[in-house]
């Protein structure tokens, strides 16, 4: 719907990914008039190429950002994406949730504060944004609460996948190596934080 026949709105939304496209859906569904506004364009299959470096300056939102707030910072790229579905467009269908501990890191670690809502409080929510998505996750996750199933399969593992999975070994680390991302996870008296890490290599595909 253009701008000039847009008529009354119930709701605008502003960026149309993971969270905004989740929103308009819904609010949507339940009735409401949704208006969405998204800075890049809507993109169709073919407008894609299995190149993650030519795709970088296409799919990436690479402009300047800055937080908010008295003290602000310069945010990092390239973790969102320019266009409709946002970073969902590039994040290869893999998306972790919170440990429960993330929600009380002043407790259990000692920093930062706490949550005011627990894993259990925002569980639901996961699982409705998962199906949305249609989040990838691995066959055997054995860090967290949820350990599957996910709505799409595991990615095929590639040969960095193999590698990583091999030093896992080497080094008595437990590891799920068939994820579009690979995850490791350490065992250490030292740190409990190390003991639900999960380390995640960049662009596996490259």
């Amino acid at each position: 719907m253009s701008a000039t026949n847009a008529g009354h709105a119930d709701v605008v939304i502003v960026g149309v990914g993971a969270a905004g496209a989740v929103l308009a859906a819904k609010l949507a569904r339940a009735g409401l008039s949704v208006v969405a506004l998204e800075a890049g364009p809507h993109r169709d299959s073919e407008d894609f190429a299995s190149d993650e470096l030519s795709m970088l300056y296409e799919l990436f939102w690479l402009d300047e950002r800055i937080s908010s707030g008295k003290d602000p910072i310069e945010l990092g790229w390239p973790n969102s994406g320019r266009g409709v579905g946002g970073g969902t467009v590039h994040f290869v269908g893999y998306a972790l949730r919170f440990h429960e501990d993330d929600f009380r890191t002043k407790t259990v670690d000692g920093v930062g504060e706490d949550w005011p809502i627990s894993y259990q409080d925002l569980e639901p929510y996961y699982a409705e944004v998962e199906r949305f998505n249609q989040v990838s996750g691995p066959t055997f996750f054995p860090w967290g609460p949820y350990q599957g199933p996910f709505p799409k399969r595991s990615h095929n593992p590639s040969c960095m996948h193999d590698t990583f999975r091999r030093g896992c070994e080497r080094i008595g680390a437990r590891s799920t190596a068939n994820l579009a991302l690979t995850g490791v996870s350490v065992s250490s008296a030292a740190s409990r934080r190390l003991n639900r890490a999960r380390l995640l290599p960049m662009f596996p595909r490259l």
